[in-house]
């Protein structure tokens, strides 16, 4: 008797466990559309601002440990000297960010390095030749003014990461497997995006341009243009700010992120607003720290004296240029009208950039206090930057002189 009622007790207990896992099975697949109250719970806890904070936090962190897994740089992050080899398979790669001075830079990166094999830049030709000690046909600096713009005009991280070692392979003819150190100049937000408004009424915009992301071209429905006429002289800052998909702004941070991880231009993703802005902006400063070198336009003497330090090759001294006066004059007239709730707008609009130019200038200063404990001559070292072109201006102002206009 005690044996049937031992057999009907685990009998009893294994159906109550099946029934059980099938109501679960059922409430499970019923409650898909947030009609239970255990699902309402777990939804209402992703409206938290911590929870959504940590969910982005999370698929950073899972991309950058992917990263790292497959990262060939050989950089740590914290590292203020790379082992740069020109006679090896080493490029630098300029990501040229528009309105920054990087024209500038990039321009003396070419026709002014001490170099054993200096680049050979023919006049009335935008094209520099930058090539190897010994090595004809295989160049060390991949830019605007070496290769042109084969990944795009003024490509981004997410365009350049997926296509530079493509097109060395294609120009090189066979495949190499080259070390890629990143550089890039930045500028204060407002400066820069002021300087792109006061480009975009002269006609120089670059709403036409093709954009790709994730290998994908981005359609004309995912990044529409925001103005439907040509002459864009009479164009106001109101106009300019007000369009959303204005990609002046935020500019710099949208840039230097991987935009693969918020879904490229893809404005229909499940991400919230806020959630995409910490995903691009956090990526923006990892790749920041992850380069080999960037500089600010607002310190170029601190920034030379980074870019020598680190990649072990000095600049010539050279004589300032002209400015164009008649351009500058123009330029004063337009942003005499500019008020101070004006700078505020920008500022709100530009918080991306904001937040990373002040981390920007926060690490410049850090790894630059690191280099000068390195070198015993730093004092002397630096003076010599007083006679030098590169380190007596700022780069963009000899780009736009904006920085005039707002001081």
């Amino acid at each position: 008797m005690q044996s049937y009622a031992g057999r009907l007790l685990r009998f009893c207990a294994v159906g109550v466990i099946v029934i059980s896992a099938f109501v679960l099975l059922c409430m499970w697949y019923v409650c898909s559309n947030q009609s239970c109250s255990f699902n309402k719970f777990l939804i209402s806890g992703k409206n938290d601002t911590r929870w959504r904070r940590l969910t982005a936090n999370r698929q950073i962190l899972s991309n950058w440990t992917a990263e790292k897994k497959h990262s060939s740089d050989g950089n740590s992050l914290d590292s203020v000297k790379v082992d740069f080899n020109i006679i090896g398979s080493d490029v630098i790669v300029f990501l040229h960010i528009q309105n920054t001075g990087g024209s500038v830079f990039a321009r003396h990166m070419v026709e002014d390095l001490e170099l054993e094999r200096p680049c050979r830049c023919r006049k009335n030709r935008r094209i520099c030749r930058c090539y190897r000690p010994g090595n004809y046909g295989s160049t060390w600096f991949f830019s605007r003014y070496t290769t042109g713009w084969k990944c795009g005009v003024h490509p981004d991280w997410s365009e350049l990461s997926t296509c530079v070692d493509r097109i060395m392979d294609e120009d090189e003819g066979k495949p190499v497997k080259r070390r890629y150190f990143f550089i890039t100049v930045l500028r204060d937000p407002v400066k820069r995006f002021l300087s792109e408004f006061w480009h975009v009424r002269q006609g120089q915009s670059w709403s036409s341009l093709r954009h790709w992301c994730g290998g994908i071209e981005v359609s004309e429905n995912e990044l529409p243009a925001c103005f439907d006429r040509d002459d864009l002289s009479d164009l106001t800052l109101e106009e300019f700010m007000a369009c959303k998909h204005n990609l002046a702004i935020n500019r710099q941070a949208r840039m230097l992120a991987d935009l693969a991880l918020v879904g490229c231009y893809n404005n229909s993703s499940s991400l919230s607003k806020e959630d995409r802005d910490l995903i691009v902006l956090t990526s923006a400063k990892s790749n920041l720290h992850k380069m080999a070198f960037f500089g600010l336009s607002e310190f170029p003497k601190v920034s030379q004296y980074m870019f020598e330090a680190t990649f072990g090759m000095n600049f010539k001294a050279k004589n300032s240029l002209s400015h164009d006066s008649l351009n500058r004059s123009a330029r004063k007239e337009l942003f005499k009208e500019i008020s101070a709730k004006d700078i505020e707008n920008i500022k709100r609009i530009n918080y991306l950039d904001t937040e990373l130019y002040y981390y920007a200038k926060e690490l410049l200063f850090l790894r630059f206090e690191k280099l000068k404990k390195m070198d015993p001559l730093f004092e002397n070292n630096f003076k010599i930057f007083n006679k030098n072109d590169l380190s007596s201006e700022n780069w963009a102002e000899k780009e736009d002189f904006i920085d005039n206009l707002l001081d």
